[in-house]
């Protein structure tokens, strides 16, 4: 059974909201779509990917896992670009 994965990471800057949409097929993660809402026009951007690219593919899905902000892992070099910032 494949498993529907839905990435939702938010940004400080709207226009930076990210997406990625995958599969788990036999143990591994193969990725099918992912963007940024500034590649996606007007005010209802987030609106427009969730109707558009993120629900059909819940709709059809036997299971599905929709992690927000929900980092995997931090590369070493994130922790003192945050305190920087």
């Amino acid at each position: 059974m494949q498993t529907l994965l839905v990435g939702l990471d938010a940004a400080s800057q709207f226009e930076n909201f990210g997406y990625a949409l995958g599969s788990l097929v036999d143990g591994r993660i193969e990725v099918d779509a992912h963007g940024l809402l500034r590649t996606r026009n007007g005010p209802n951007a987030l609106k427009d990917v969730i109707e558009d690219v993120i629900a059909p593919r819940l709709r059809d899905a036997e299971r599905a896992l929709v992690a927000i902000d929900a980092p995997l892992g931090w590369p070493d070099a994130l922790p003192p670009a945050l305190a920087r910032h």
